[in-house]
């Protein structure tokens, strides 16, 4: 594998990456909001429970 071939991986990869969320892999997008989602009904339920 020569020098320019690694280069062109690496380009290739970058540019894959900047389609992604905020510079992040596109998968991590909706693991996101579902942490957050779940995150916040905790909250939720907990403030509920405490009144």
């Amino acid at each position: 594998m020569s020098i320019e071939s690694k280069s062109e991986a690496s380009a290739a990869e970058l540019a894959a990456l900047d389609n992604g969320f905020m510079g992040h892999p596109k998968p991590l997008r909706p693991l996101f909001f579902t942490e957050m989602w779940e995150r916040f009904s905790y909250l939720r339920l907990t403030h509920q429970v405490q009144r």
